[in-house]
């Protein structure tokens, strides 16, 4: 067995020694004889103090704050203390709390902003050793906080067309008057420490030309005609068109994201019929009547051209099988 005294010894007295342990053990053979033997093991005071390395301190605005020092700045338990290795190759730092072996920690800072959401310390440390009665280290560690990340950009969680999901594809359909869309440009999902802004241009595959002839190849390109004003867009044509969202942190980090949508002729024609038509009918008791007779102005949106008239004919109710009034089928 063995029994162990701790003695303290004046960090400074002579020699390196701070403290040592006297540890006794004793030995007793089967008829009670006993002896004893010392072991003395000494602590010596530390010689070498390292330092903090230079760091860069990456702040997360979804986790817990960084502890700041009074000048609010970031702190040595965050930043690192110096210290020294023990014996054992375990880390002690010097706090200025607690036994430090006579030696006195200082720090001075000086901050630099760089933007909104970064900064720079140059943190200049001072090791006092009472026992030399001068400062031995005077080092200078730095120190860059602040978020050093791009923003994170996806496609909007949006559901134009509430069934209650988010759309994979937004849809839009054209506007009344002409065959283009105008449309609120929705917001993408951005997770982003700081502030940020957000910027968006509307691109697409355009027909390549040549001296204003089409060589048959497209291009991915900023879609012509399109303006954008206040978030919303003018003059969409029909077709598969993408946001191309560009996001940007107050501290120029930035970030893309590529989100399709497309424009549709949802409209339905508006037709102007002639209600006051008047046919006569010919000798073979049959009449005929064309499409310029029953139209008088009717339009659609994005084709005029290729409208296409059909009809009907009512059933009046003594001549329905149902005995209610309907239509017939769509006849072209």
């Amino acid at each position: 067995t063995f029994q162990d005294q701790l003695i303290d010894l004046d960090d400074c007295a002579d020699g390196q020694e701070t403290a040592y342990i006297r540890r006794r053990f004793f030995a007793e053979d089967k008829f009670g004889n006993v002896s004893t033997c010392d072991q003395l093991i000494y602590f010596e005071r530390p010689q070498t103090i390292l330092f903090p390395a230079d760091t860069l301190i990456e702040e997360d605005c979804t986790a817990a704050p960084l502890a700041l020092n009074t000048e609010g700045n970031i702190a040595p338990s965050v930043s690192g203390w110096p210290y020294f290795v023990n014996g054992f190759g375990q880390k002690v730092q010097l706090t200025g709390s607690g036994n430090s072996c006579g030696y006195s920690v200082f720090y001075q800072d000086t901050r630099i902003d760089q933007c909104a959401a970064q900064y720079l310390v140059l943190r200049e440390w001072k090791i006092f050793d009472a026992c030399a009665n001068q400062t031995v280290y005077e080092v200078t560690q730095r120190i860059d906080v602040g978020d050093y990340d791009a923003p994170v950009v996806s496609c909007p969680a949006v559901d134009l067309d509430f069934d209650g999901l988010v759309d994979d594809v937004l849809v839009y359909s054209t506007g009344p008057v002409d065959c283009t869309a105008r449309l609120m440009i929705p917001e993408p999902e951005v997770q982003e420490c700081s502030d940020y802004t957000v910027s968006t241009k509307i691109f697409s595959w355009v027909p390549e030309t040549n001296f204003g002839f089409p060589t048959g190849d497209t291009l991915f390109q900023e879609l012509p005609g399109v303006e954008i004003t206040g978030g919303v867009a003018s003059n969409v044509p029909v077709g598969e068109h993408y946001f191309i969202y560009t996001v940007r942190d107050v501290c120029g980090n930035t970030a893309m994201d590529t989100c399709v949508f497309r424009v549709e002729d949802r409209v339905s024609p508006t037709v102007f019929c002639d209600d006051d038509l008047i046919v006569s009918i010919g000798s073979s008791g049959e009449a005929f009547v064309l499409p310029l007779d029953i139209d008088e102005g009717s339009r659609d949106n994005c084709d005029d051209q290729d409208l296409e008239f059909a009809l009907r004919r009512l059933l009046p109710a003594d001549c329905n099988p149902e005995d209610t009034t309907a239509y017939t089928e769509w006849d072209e």
